[in-house]
């Protein structure tokens, strides 16, 4: 982004979206799980997190 003079926090908005779930889940749905639900209670921990946030 430096490169085109675009500010940072847009190539880390395209950098999570490409890396993240949204393109992950549309072309691998079935590793989805493995990789944001490690365990079972993660989902209770992040909430708490993002309750938090």
């Amino acid at each position: 982004m430096e490169k085109i003079n675009a500010p940072k926090v847009v190539g880390e908005s395209v950098g999570g979206m490409l890396f993240g779930g949204t393109l992950l889940c549309h072309f691998f749905p079935e590793h989805i799980s493995g990789i944001f639900n490690g365990f079972a209670e993660e989902g209770k921990v992040l909430n708490l997190f993002y309750q938090l946030g």
